[in-house]
């Protein structure tokens, strides 16, 4: 009987351990490169929907102030013809009160058609500048309920949710 001999590669099974391995890590790589991009993805569609809010936030404060500004112009417009309207009112009563001193026959007159005048500046002072605060009050309110409005609704755009 004849022994034929087999040759047994000796490092198949090393070799076949390397290969396996080389595979492994490969795979792994594979993987962790898949990984990496899905989250790069993520982050990118993240910081393209931040993107667009904030461009939209932008437009929207913008169009706030503006709504506040056209507020205020109302208000500067109708402080204008506050301030016309009582220029010419004392214009009127410092007339009214020339045309009485030129009417006056004594001092006591004079004194009286002064007094009747300083006490009528006063009152009337008086109630311009509580219109004028009434109206400064109204216009500072109103020009800012948009921008109040517009910075909640920022606040709740870029509200960071917990994942």
């Amino acid at each position: 009987m004849t022994k034929t001999a087999t040759a047994t590669d000796p490092f198949a099974a090393v070799r076949k351990a390397l290969l396996d391995s080389v595979e492994t890590v490969t795979a792994q790589q594979r993987q962790a490169a898949e990984k990496a991009q899905a989250e790069f993805v993520k982050a990118k569609d993240m910081a393209t929907a931040q993107a667009e809010k904030a461009q939209t936030a932008v437009q929207a404060n913008a169009d706030a102030a503006v709504a506040a500004s056209e507020v205020v112009t109302a208000g500067a417009e109708k402080m204008a013809e506050l301030m016309q309207g009582e220029l010419s009112r004392v214009a009127d009563n410092r007339v009214a009160a020339v045309k009485k001193l030129i009417g006056a026959t004594s001092l006591q007159d004079i004194v009286a058609v002064q007094s009747e005048l300083l006490k009528a500046e006063q009152d009337e002072a008086k109630a311009f500048v509580e219109t004028v605060a009434e109206l400064t009050r109204e216009v500072t309110t109103e020009a800012a309920k948009p921008v109040q409005a517009q910075a909640a609704e920022n606040i709740k755009a870029f509200a960071i949710k917990a994942a």
